[in-house]
C-alpha cells in the first residue's frame, strides 16, 4: 500500500485550514470561492500570442546572475504540433492518462513539454507513443511542476535539452548521466546546492557535450565561490554556469529588511512575509488578491511587497501605530491606501493583524522537564563562564535570534574518515560536542521517543536553544516537518511557535512542556515572552552548580505574576536533513482547539 502524503494522511486538518481561509478571503472578494489560478506574466504574454516570455529571466532586474547567457544550442529549426494534450486538472498527477506536448521537428527528432501540469511523479506513459522511440527525444521540459526525479531518462539517450525549473529537484536526475547528448540543463528555482550529492559531479563530468547549467534562484548555490565550485568539478561549462548572487539582492532599496531574521521584528506583517521567495508574493498577489499578475521586467521585488502590503491593509489585516518610529504623526490614509505607494518605511511599520488559531503539543513527563532543565541550565552556565564578557552568545546559527544556538548531530559511523580532510576535522569537532552534551541529546530523544517514537529513529538532528526570539524563517534544509519543546519559566501562553497556516491565518502551537508538530517549511517564528531586553546573567546568578534554580527565583506562583528573574526559554529543535524529503503539506498537524476571528 502506498505512503499517504502528508497533505492526504491530514486531510481533516487540510479541508478545516482551508475552510477557514476561504471564509475570510470571500468577505473581500466574494467570486474568489476558490483560488484563482496561480497565473504569471508568461502566462499572459502566451495566451495574448505574444513572443515575449519571461520564463527563464523572471526577477532578473532585482537579482544580479554571474555567468553566460549562451543559447542553447539546437540540432533543429521549425517544428508542428503532431501531438496535443488533454485537459490538465490539478490532480493530474493522479491522471494516468496525462499526455505530453509533443512537437515533430524538421529532422525527424522531437520535443516533449510537460510544463505546468501539477504533476509530482513522472511516468514514460506520458509521452505518446507517437515518438516510435524515446532516443528520437532532443527535448524535454518538465517545468513548473512538483517533480523530484524523472524515472526513465536514461531511455532518452540524445536529448539536448532538459528543463527542470521551478520543480523540487534537491538533486538532480539520477539518471542524467546517461543522457550524453545533452547540451543545456535549466535546473532554475530548486532547492539544489553546490556539492556532488546535489549536482552529481561526476555524472555531469561526463556529458561532453554539456554546454550550459543555469541555477539561478536555488537558494544554496548564490556566491561567486558556488559558481566557480561548480566549474571545477565541471570543467566543460567553461564560464556557463548561472547561479543569482543573492547578496546583491539587498542593494535595491526596499527589496528586504534586516540581513536576517535575527535582525527582523517578528511582530510586523513585512518581517512574517519576508521569508517567501518573490515568485511566492506575486503568486500571492494572484491567487489570494484577485490582483493581475506583474511583469517582473518592470515590477521589482520592492513594488510586490509594497502591493501585497497594501491588500493586507485594506482587509484590516495589518494596523498602525499612532506614531511611527522617527515621526512625531500617523501616517496618512493617503500613503496607507496608494497602491503605488513607494515609501517602505512606512508600509515596513505595519503590524501583524491577522486571525490566529490555537494548538496544544503534547505533554511532557514532568520527571522528565526537571531532568533535561538541569542539563540545560549547566549548559547555558557552562557557556558563560566560557566567555570573556561572561554573557551567553554561542550562535551556531547567527541568522537566528537566541543568547545559545547549539546543534547536536546523531552520531554518523559513515563520516568518520581517516584523512586530515576538512570534512573529517569538521566531523571529528562535532563527535566531540555529541560526546559532551550526550545527556542532553538521549534525554531530549527519550521526550520524543514519547509523542513519536518512529520519528526520534529518523530524527538526525537536535537544535538546543536558550532566549530565541521572533526570527521569521524557513527551514530550507529539513526534509520533513519538525517538532518543538520548549522549557523554562516564561509565562504560561507565552513564548509558542507561530507558523503562517495560508495567506490569512496564522497557528500558534503552544510547546512549552510539551512537544508538537509544525512543518517548519512554511515561515515561523517564537511568539513573544517575558521582557524583549533581558540581562543574560540576572537568571543564572541564581543557578547552582548542579543546574537547579534556587527558591527565590523558582517558575511563576501565578500566571498573572512575574518571576523574580528574567524569563528563561529553553528549546529543543527536533528536524531531519537528507533525501528522505516528504512533500509539505498542513502547517499544523492536529485541528485547532481555539481561534480568534476578527
Amino acid at each position: 500500500m502506498p505512503t499517504l502524503s502528508l497533505s492526504e494522511e491530514y486531510s481533516h486538518v487540510v479541508k478545516d485550514l482551508s475552510e477557514l481561509e476561504t471564509k475570510l478571503r470571500i468577505k473581500y472578494f466574494p467570486s474568489l470561492v476558490e483560488r484563482a489560478p496561480p497565473l504569471e506574466a508568461d502566462d499572459i504574454h502566451i495566451q495574448n500570442g505574444a513572443t515575449k516570455t519571461f520564463t527563464c529571466c523572471e526577477e532578473a532586474k532585482e537579482k544580479d546572475i554571474t555567468g553566460s547567457t549562451t543559447a542553447a544550442a539546437s540540432a533543429t529549426t521549425s517544428a508542428t504540433t503532431v501531438t496535443t494534450t488533454a485537459p490538465v486538472s490539478r490532480e493530474s498527477e493522479m491522471n494516468k492518462n496525462v499526455l505530453a506536448i509533443v512537437s515533430k521537428c524538421e529532422d525527424g527528432s522531437f520535443k516533449a513539454s510537460l510544463r505546468k501540469r501539477n504533476l509530482r511523479t513522472f511516468r514514460l506513459t506520458m509521452i505518446p507513443s507517437s515518438l516510435e522511440s524515446f532516443s528520437n527525444l532532443i527535448s524535454l521540459d518538465v517545468s513548473h511542476n512538483e517533480l523530484m526525479d524523472i524515472p526513465g531518462l536514461s531511455s532518452m539517450c540524445n536529448l539536448q535539452t532538459l528543463n527542470l525549473e521551478r520543480g523540487w529537484f534537491n538533486t538532480l536526475p539520477l539518471e542524467i548521466g546517461s543522457c550524453t547528448n545533452l547540451i543545456t540543463i535549466n535546473a532554475s528555482r530548486n532547492f539544489l546546492r553546490p556539492n556532488n550529492s546535489s549536482l552529481l559531479f561526476d555524472k555531469l563530468k561526463s556529458l561532453k557535450h554539456l554546454r550550459n547549467l543555469d541555477l539561478t534562484y536555488n537558494q544554496k548555490c548564490g556566491t561567486i565561490t558556488h559558481c566557480q565550485h561548480i566549474q571545477q568539478h565541471i570543467p566543460q561549462l567553461s564560464n556557463n554556469v548561472q547561479v543569482t548572487l543573492w547578496e546583491n539582492i539587498g542593494k535595491n532599496p526596499g527589496s528586504y529588511i534586516g540581513s536576517s531574521a535575527a535582525e527582523r521584528d517578528s511582530t510586523l506583517l513585512r518581517s512574517q512575509l519576508e521569508p517567501w521567495s518573490t515568485v511566492s508574493l506575486r503568486k500571492r498577489l494572484v491567487q489570494d488578491f484577485g490582483q493581475e499578475p506583474t511583469d517582473a521586467s518592470l515590477v521589482d521585488r520592492a513594488q510586490v511587497m509594497s502591493m501585497l502590503l497594501h491588500c493586507y491593509y485594506k482587509e484590516g489585516l495589518m494596523s498602525f501605530p499612532e506614531t511611527l518610529p522617527h515621526s512625531s504623526s500617523p501616517p496618512s490614509a493617503a500613503a496607507l491606501i496608494s497602491p503605488n505607494n513607494t515609501n517602505y518605511d512606512i508600509l515596513n511599520h505595519g503590524k501583524d493583524a491577522r486571525p490566529r488559531i490555537y494548538v496544544n503539543g503534547t505533554s511532557v513527563d514532568p520527571t522528565l522537564i526537571d531532568k533535561i532543565l538541569i542539563e540545560l541550565r549547566l549548559w547555558t552556565k557552562e557557556t558563560m563562564n566560557n566567555n570573556k564578557n561572561k554573557c551567553y552568545k554561542n550562535r551556531e546559527r547567527p541568522s537566528i535570534d537566541a543568547r545559545n544556538y547549539m546543534i547536536l548531530r546523531a552520531p554518523n559511523n559513515s563520516e568518520k574518515k581517516k584523512d586530515n580532510s576538512s570534512s573529517s576535522r569538521r566531523a571529528i569537532r562535532q563527535a566531540k560536542k555529541f560526546q559532551k552534551y550526550q545527556k542532553i541529546w538521549d534525554l531530549a530523544l527519550q521526550a520524543l521517543k514519547e509523542t513519536d517514537s518512529e520519528f526520534a529513529t529518523r530524527c538526525t538532528e537536535i537544535a538546543v536553544t536558550y532566549g530565541f526570539q521572533g526570527s521569521p524563517h524557513i527551514d530550507k534544509q529539513n526534509c520533513g516537518p519538525f517538532y518543538g519543546f520548549a522549557l523554562g519559566n516564561f509565562r504560561n501562553g507565552t513564548g509558542g511557535v507561530c507558523v503562517e497556516c495560508s495567506t490569512r491565518v496564522v497557528a500558534v502551537v503552544n510547546t512549552k512542556n510539551r512537544i508538537g508538530r509544525i512543518d517548519g517549511r512554511y515561515p515561523h517564528w517564537v511568539d513573544q515572552y517575558g521582557n524583549n531586553e533581558r540581562d543574560p546573567s540576572s537568571q543564572h546568578e541564581h543557578i547552582d552548580n548542579t543546574g537547579n534554580i534556587n527558591d527565590d527565583a523558582a517558575e511563576d506562583t501565578d500566571d498573572n505574576t512575574t518571576t523574580k528573574a528574567s524569563p528563561e526559554r529553553y528549546s529543543l529543535i527536533y528536524y531531519e536533513t537528507g533525501r528522505n524529503f516528504v512533500m509539505p503539506g498542513p502547517a499544523i498537524f492536529s485541528i485547532p482547539e481555539r481561534k480568534q476571528m476578527l
